[in-house]
């Protein structure tokens, strides 16, 4: 009698084992669905808010002195060129090149010839006082 009650024990101290850890397993698997929401939300806002910069951007100007030509090679292969005022700031190319390819990754701007990176902080500077007027040709960096 007494080992008939001490497995019925065992059986129910089993039971409620198996059923907090199945609890617990549906607990993290609605976590993780929670959080590959939230990923695939903030990635569409993302893309929104890229396109939406884009449309933003001044136009392109005609050939002329005060133009610098940007042209951007891609990790893909895909090139960018377009025109831009000497005054813009490297913002302006950065959210130009995210309104062309919206899915990038996050990126900074390097160029060869002389070997430059462009991080963040430069973004706020011209063209032409970064030393990429007239022209320049420029590769994206994952950051």
């Amino acid at each position: 009698c007494v080992r008939a009650q001490a497995r019925e024990l065992e059986e129910a101290a089993a039971a409620a084992r198996e059923a907090e850890e199945q609890q617990r397993r549906l607990a993290e698997q609605a976590e993780e669905a929670r959080l590959a929401e939230e990923a695939a939300a903030a990635a569409e806002r993302r893309v929104r808010d890229r396109i939406a910069k884009a449309s933003m951007l001044p136009d392109e100007p005609a050939v002329a002195a005060e133009a610098t030509q940007v042209v951007v090679r891609m990790p893909d292969g895909t090139r960018l060129s377009r025109r831009f005022l000497k005054t813009c700031c490297l913002q302006v190319v950065v959210d130009w090149i995210e309104g062309c390819q919206p899915e990038c990754e996050d990126f900074d701007l390097v160029s060869n010839y002389p070997r430059r990176e462009f991080a963040r902080a430069q973004r706020t500077s011209t063209l032409e006082a970064l030393g990429l007027h007239p022209a320049a040709t420029l590769f994206t960096k994952e950051a």
